[in-house]
Formats: structure tokens, C-alpha cells, sequence
């Protein structure tokens, strides 16, 4: 039985992966139109890993160069001051708001935005009251669903993970909670994928999927 639920953010609760998505664009654009593209099929599949880690990838990996973490640094802020406030305005995804607004179970969010822009935006959304912990990055995921678990002494069987992303799927697997894999863009794909409880495109229906899953 589900006692508890954990969310990823951006693709599962607001429809702001596009934003994100821009923004990277128009970060690398400058590195011309094969990095970019590089760039971009890399952040819509591994859409749940710190922005950080990902920007020093890209340099290392796409570009063989060498990046501070000063440069990173910088990097990210730029990235945040581009997002921000279009994540802060963006809807929300289908059934997401009437859920957490109706449901007693207690709620959590994992994201990979950086904790203090995701403690802004939640706040600045009016949602705080509705979950018991706003947990970003740079801490992993996996770190934050041992602490959820650890937090209500639940076992993992009582834990569900809703993410949009390849990397939420394997941090669900190794803690080995329930997942459901919400479809945000045509390019995310959880078939065939032995560990996923649900695939679905909205949470109109999430109550319907938890009772589905006792």
C-alpha cells in the first residue's frame, strides 16, 4: 500500500520542461548548432540530473574543454536568472494542483534544481503548505528518497516516486520504491522498462493508479 509520495518537479508538477529545455539552448547556442543539439537530446533524457553536472559534461564531453567551477558557476546563474520566473508562471500539469491539494497522504518533492531556486519557486507558487520536504540538488536523489523513507519510517514498498526522466526511474530503482513514469515530452520513453508500476501522460488519474497499486 502507498503511504507516501515523492515528486519530481519540473515535467511532473508545472509544465516548465520546455523552459528548461530553451534554456540550455540558447546557452550553447553560441557553441554552434551541432553542440547545441548535442546539448539538448542529452538534457531531454536525462532530465533529472543538477544542471551543474550537466553543464560540465557538456564541456567535457561535447567540447573537450576544460571548465572552472567557477565557470559553472556562472553558467548556472545565468541559466537561472533565463528560467525562473517562466517556471514560477508556468501551468500546472493536468490533475497535479487537485491532487496535492485533495489527498492526505503526506507529499514530498525531489527535484534537480538547485535547492535554494526550488524553495523560491515553491514558495512563490503558494504550494510550501502542501508538502512536507522540497529537496533539490546538489544532493542526489536517491540520497532524498532514503531520507523521506527514514523520515516516516516507511518501507520502500510504501513509497511511490512519480518522475519524467531516465534518472528518476533509476533512482527509484535503487531504493527501490514504486515508480510512475509521467510522459512530458515525446521524447521520454519508459517502455519496456521492468521496475515502472504506470506510464502516464497527465495525474488526472493518479488516485485511481495509487488504489490500483494496494
Amino acid at each position: 500500500m502507498i503511504k507516501v509520495i515523492a515528486f519530481d518537479f519540473d515535467g511532473v508538477l508545472v509544465e516548465s520542461g520546455g523552459v528548461k529545455t530553451s534554456a540550455f539552448a540558447q546557452l550553447f547556442c553560441p557553441y554552434g548548432p551541432d553542440i547545441e543539439k548535442k546539448v539538448v537530446a542529452h538534457h531531454l533524457e536525462y532530465g533529472g540530473i543538477s544542471r551543474y553536472e550537466k553543464v560540465r559534461y557538456y564541456f567535457e564531453h561535447f567540447m573537450q574543454k576544460t571548465i572552472s567551477q567557477e565557470e559553472v558557476n556562472h553558467i548556472c546563474e545565468r541559466f537561472s536568472e533565463i528560467v525562473v520566473e517562466d517556471v514560477i508562471e508556468a501551468h500546472y500539469v493536468s490533475g497535479a494542483k487537485e491532487f496535492f491539494q485533495t489527498t492526505s497522504l503526506p507529499l514530498f518533492i525531489v527535484s534537480g534544481t538547485p535547492q535554494a531556486e526550488l524553495e523560491h519557486i515553491v514558495q512563490q507558487r503558494s504550494m510550501e503548505p502542501f508538502f512536507q520536504g522540497i529537496y533539490g540538488s546538489p544532493t542526489k536523489k536517491t540520497f532524498w528518497l532514503k531520507t523521506i523513507l527514514d523520515t516516516g519510517h516507511w518501507k520502500p514498498s510504501e513509497l511511490l516516486f512519480i518522475g519524467d526522466s531516465l534518472s528518476d526511474y533509476s533512482a527509484a530503482v535503487e531504493t527501490n520504491v514504486h515508480f510512475i513514469g509521467r510522459l512530458s515530452a515525446p521524447t521520454i520513453h519508459f517502455d519496456g522498462l521492468s521496475r515502472v508500476d504506470f506510464i502516464v501522460s497527465d495525474l488526472q488519474h493518479l488516485s485511481i493508479y495509487i488504489k490500483l497499486m494496494e
